[in-house]
């Protein structure tokens, strides 16, 4: 722990400014396709009934997040509570909302380091990070199925085979690694192995990923009703996903512009720049910013402990 706080002070700043150089050149960039005073009367024109119903939404996510970790946790042998769980999921969303791939979220282990081995918790978190990958591929698969629209395949099918191949890779591949390094990688891929071993579990907690990113793209098409604009529902399955894997690229804060330009290509077809770019500064908003807040107290409560 006191290794990671030392990186973290020597780096998270300069690291953190940088990403937000990179975010404000991709808006300035986004801007120039659309103009900014339209975004902004756009929100303000924003129907507060659909915007509250998806703010209703925003709940669901560490409630899903924390109940899953204890799911994964309880399946390894170690019981924790749902409370503690949630507790260390709001506290680690301000420092995910900041970090490349929502890498802070790992975090998470070292709060209950007195209570699970750091490499074992990390390794449930890494498998919570598969399932979420996992269920959004096959999601993004089946409404480009429904809507016969297969352009959006290639990249979902190409995501799926590294998703695939990497463990292969590390299963089958003859590295040079040492048997300490066995040892942790074994302790970190042992929450995966055990749930492969329960096909049951296995099934249960994936279709419970599929219901939580369900929500979330529920929420994205409340987002475009609030603007006057229908989007097929099955459209929103096949294309958000994609937005999402462009937006968890580690080259802006939140992926905030880098998501918000692919919501602008993907949904051209249904919506004006002006209403896509809205969308994804809502989604930005419930998914990253308003969490972020609320998990604050939690945060430093975390870190004092």
């Amino acid at each position: 722990m006191k290794l990671v706080s030392a990186w973290l002070r020597k780096h998270a700043l300069f690291q953190f400014l940088f990403f937000v150089l990179l975010t404000i050149l991709f808006f300035v960039i986004l801007l120039h396709f659309v103009d900014a005073r339209l975004v902004l009367k756009t929100l303000s024109q924003a129907n507060p009934l659909y915007v509250f119903c998806a703010f209703l939404i925003v709940f669901s996510y560490p409630t899903f997040i924390a109940w899953r970790w204890q799911f994964l946790l309880k399946n390894l042998g170690y019981g924790l509570p749902f409370w503690e769980c949630l507790r260390i999921v709001l506290g680690t969303w301000p420092i995910m909302s900041v970090t490349p791939l929502k890498s802070g979220d790992l975090l998470k282990g070292f709060y209950i380091k007195d209570k699970v081995p750091v490499v074992t918790a990390t390794g449930s978190i890494m498998t919570e990070k598969i399932l979420d990958l996992s269920s959004l591929i096959v999601l993004s698969i089946i409404g480009s199925l429904e809507l016969g629209q297969y352009q959006v395949l290639p990249i979902t099918l190409g995501i799926l085979g590294c998703l695939v191949i990497a463990p292969l890779v590390l299963r089958f591949a003859k590295l040079p690694l040492t048997d300490t390094f066995k040892a942790k990688l074994d302790s970190l891929l042992l929450s995966i192995r055990s749930l492969v071993k329960k096909p049951r579990q296995l099934v249960f907690i994936f279709l419970f990923s599929i219901v939580k990113w369900i929500l979330v793209i529920g929420q994205a098409a409340l987002c475009f009703l609030a603007f006057g604009v229908s989007v097929p529902f099955s459209y929103v399955i096949a294309a958000l996903p994609i937005a999402i894997f462009v937006g968890l690229l580690p080259i802006s804060i939140s992926g905030m512009g880098t998501r918000d330009a692919a919501i602008m290509y993907l949904f051209s077809q249904y919506a004006p720049p002006d209403v896509c770019l809205s969308v994804g500064l809502l989604y930005s908003f419930f998914g990253y910013w308003l969490l972020s807040l609320i998990g604050l107290p939690f945060l430093n409560a975390n870190w004092r402990r």
